[in-house]
């Protein structure tokens, strides 16, 4: 089984660092990436697209499926890692977020635990195995997800440390392996367990 992961393309929170709340639309360099990727992808052996329903996902997705003329089906599953709703609109290298995650590290282990309204680690841990299981169980051999930056590099350490990732373990990747606008990551999925063929190409953006 093969899996593609696309990165939705920038909104104007990702061009400022700030948190978003599910309705933030592509910005206009954002729509040119989604038509740079649909051209990409055209190439690609796709069978289905999976997506999340945050907008700016759904955008990205739409833009491919008039390009490769497949269906587009929706899953919560995909969806961005929810922040506290107060990091909307606010800087996600602020003292404010660091002061957030602190607090939340402190009680990583208890999954009743929350800062708010967010997604806490444990919920989120568990949504990234639950997606590779439905993933895994689709009947299609080719299968093209668009979701977001932060929920596919989850999405690849779960495939390669399982229970083992921690919060400490997840900040180190997402900040030294950054995923561009658009990024491809390819996985493969066989009988002895997944591999990463490619992360964050994005060489059709020049």
């Amino acid at each position: 089984m093969n899996i593609f992961f696309v990165r939705h393309g920038q909104t104007k929170c990702n061009e400022l660092g700030l948190g978003q709340n599910d309705y933030e639309p592509l910005s206009a360099i954002g729509l040119k990436q989604a038509e740079m990727i649909a051209r990409r992808v055209k190439a690609l052996p796709i069978d289905i697209i999976h997506a999340s329903p945050m907008k700016r996902a759904s955008q990205t997705a739409k833009t491919i499926k008039a390009a490769v003329n497949k269906e587009i089906i929706y899953s919560e599953l995909l969806v961005e890692h929810r922040l506290p709703s107060v990091m909307i609109g606010k800087a996600l290298e602020s003292s404010l977020a660091a002061q957030i995650r602190e607090e939340c590290n402190l009680y990583q282990d208890d999954i009743g635990w929350h800062y708010s309204d967010e997604e806490n680690f444990l919920e989120y841990k568990a949504r990234a195995r639950q997606a590779l299981e439905y993933l895994s169980g689709l009947p299609q051999k080719n299968v093209l997800v668009v979701s977001h930056g932060n929920f596919i590099k989850m999405l690849v350490l779960t495939m390669t440390l399982g229970d083992l990732i921690k919060p400490a373990v997840l900040y180190a990747f997402a900040n030294k392996f950054r995923l561009r606008n658009t990024g491809l990551t390819y996985c493969k999925k066989t009988a002895t367990g997944w591999s990463i063929e490619a992360f964050n190409d994005h060489q059709h953006l020049g």
